[in-house]
């Protein structure tokens, strides 16, 4: 196998992302406003990887909760994976261990002068590549050579695993694809993320460098640059692009932009339509706790709305009692800020993996199935009881049916959210906000304050919770300063100095630049997951028209058909893997 870049990286864990607690914080944290890139890594192993009020920090993280490597069997990170030494002139002079193409520009939209050049890491596997493929005949060779790009996003720094087994943006393209098709497997990491820093730091002027369309002219650079070093024609080469959220969402917008060096892509869970105002990813929550298909059901989806009913008639009395059953570190001095109090209920919504759903993990309390099981053990008792009473005590019965709920929500965030060493739940969202405030660039980089900047300058998709909406967190009002986009816009203001009719217009100018759903290109698939919250935003079946197809893959979290497959796979992710290699297959051969 020859895999360029340093197989001692396959040993290393991602960072730890930032969040406002440190239960948070220590399950390894995309689409926002910290789009933690493994938010429950730890507690919950099948998550890895954006918002209400205060959830400004939590739920800005809820953009990859994607798998968690680890936890696919047969496929353990190991070090004595075979790679081979990098191509002479690609390292880093102060490390042996990374690919870095050293003339990518800062600032591709101004002019400059020459020095202003940067080092962008990547990813090489030419285990599989052949510079000539079979004609459709099969009687002759032609020089139409294919390489596959898996576009790097907003998550932690890429390892060789991503050209190796393609890691959960592209294991469909790297483990059946590649070796089909006799493709050159490549990786880019994506501008202020991971170890790929055009500038010194993350202050606000530099960040100015920091969007999607710097980012595709960067892929552009790349491209030229690959096809240069492998003696590529422009021309005949066919590159397809790989990714799921935002990278799906770069992949996609990378062959719109550049057709003359983009053939076809794969956008698998791309929410390409920005929002300020993004109530649909809580509503599809919300169909996702009742979806059978993944163990849902309505009767889960009442107990989680009685919960937080019951949460928010008691936040709204006691807050410290509150703060006390959920065993809240200074329970009666933290929730005596209203902004500590929205942040303890985002946390508590995100005990609900909708996002990052798996029907095959084993943990306890770990997906949907086990959770709404959890949830309804209790209900379902109180309601039998119930059925025996006389109808005088219908609103008692009611009101303990709640109660009842609210216990099990407690047990769970004890279960999931309370931090073993220190037996308490954190919650502190000053410091949250005055981590995200640090402009240092130490590497690796988490990706938060960056992925923030990105929704103030560019993507909005700021995760909203309203009743009217359908979100199942709110659902009679008794909450009514949660869930609003207040306190998002106002991090915008007090990070960056973008003000809230800025955000406005840079998603709208996003939408403009990039088309949002009308999206006018060819041979681009739009997948989508049938309980992804990130669906709402993304481009519905049967898509824009025959050239750009979407579809839908019931039962299916963010992107899941992009991860490793395992045995128990569901039917729909065999179908939709099949799916897309057909689609590949026709467009390589046009």
């Amino acid at each position: 196998m020859a895999v360029y870049g340093s197989s001692s990286l396959l040993a290393m864990a991602p960072p730890p992302r930032l969040s406002l607690s440190k239960t948070t914080s220590e399950r390894i944290g995309l689409i926002p406003v910290v789009w933690c890139i493994a938010f429950l890594c730890m507690t919950l192993p099948q998550s890895c990887g954006g918002m209400p009020h205060v959830g400004v920090l939590t739920s800005m993280s809820r953009t990859h909760k994607d798998l968690s490597f680890s936890s696919l069997p047969g496929k353990s990170r190991s070090s004595s994976t075979p790679s081979r030494v990098a191509l002479k002139g690609d390292l880093d002079s102060s490390s042996d261990s990374f690919l870095f193409f050293s003339s990518q520009l800062v600032d591709h939209f101004s002019p400059r002068p020459a020095s202003q050049f940067w080092k962008q890491r990547y990813f090489v596997n030419d285990t599989f590549f052949k510079r000539s493929s079979p004609s459709d005949s099969g009687d002759a060779d032609v020089n139409h050579p294919v390489v596959f790009l898996c576009v790097g996003g907003e998550g932690p720094p890429l390892t060789p695993d991503v050209v190796v087994t393609g890691s959960v943006h592209c294991a469909l393209a790297v483990e059946e694809l590649a070796p089909k098709h006799n493709a050159l497997v490549v990786a880019l990491e994506h501008r202020f993320y991971g170890y790929s820093l055009p500038t010194k730091d993350l202050s606000t002027e530099n960040l100015s460098v920091l969007s999607h369309r710097q980012a595709i002219e960067d892929i552009a650079r790349f491209i030229t640059f690959i096809n240069q070093k492998f003696q590529l024609d422009d021309t005949k080469t066919k590159w397809v692009t790989f990714g799921g959220s935002y990278p799906g969402m770069m992949a996609g917008w990378a062959r719109a932009k550049l057709p003359h060096l983009i053939h076809a892509s794969v956008a698998s869970s791309a929410p390409v339509q920005a929002i300020v105002d993004n109530a649909g990813y809580n509503a599809v929550v919300g169909e996702a706790i009742a979806e059978p298909l993944v163990g849902g059901s309505a009767e889960c989806l009442k107990a989680v709305q009685d919960a937080f009913n019951e949460l928010g008639n008691r936040l709204s009395c006691d807050p410290a009692s509150v703060g006390e059953d959920l065993m809240v570190c200074n329970a009666a001095e933290t929730l005596a800020d209203r902004k500590n109090v929205s942040q303890l209920i985002d946390d508590l919504t995100l005990l609900f993996p909708a996002q990052s759903n798996d029907p095959l993990c084993t943990e306890d309390l770990c997906n949907i199935a086990k959770i709404c099981e959890h949830m309804t053990t209790a209900t379902t008792t109180t309601k039998a009881a119930a059925n025996t009473a006389v109808a005088r005590r219908a609103l008692r019965q009611d009101q303990q049916t709640q109660s009842a709920s609210y216990n099990q929500l407690v047990t769970l965030a004890r279960a999931l959210l309370v931090d073993p060493s220190s037996g308490c739940m954190e919650v502190n969202y000053a410091l949250g906000v005055a981590g995200l405030a640090d402009p240092s660039g130490s590497m690796p980089l988490s990706g938060d304050r960056s992925w923030i900047w990105q929704t103030c300058s560019e993507f909005g998709f700021y995760q909203t919770c309203s009743a009217d909406a359908g979100c199942p967190f709110h659902p009679h009002g008794t909450l009514p300063w949660y869930g609003s986009l207040e306190l998002s816009l106002e991090l915008c203001a007090d990070l960056f100095n973008i003000s809230k009719d800025d955000v406005y217009v840079n998603v709208n100018q996003t939408n403009q630049i990039t088309g949002g759903r009308d999206i006018q290109s060819t041979r681009i698939a739009f997948p989508n997951g049938g309980i992804d919250p990130w669906k709402a935003q993304g481009i519905f079946p049967p898509g824009p028209d025959d050239y750009e197809p979407a579809f839908m893959v019931p039962g299916a979290s963010h992107h899941a058909w992009t991860h490793p497959s395992r045995p128990g796979d569901s039917p729909s992710l065999v179908k939709a893997r099949a799916a897309i290699s057909e689609l590949v297959e026709t467009w390589l051969s046009q």
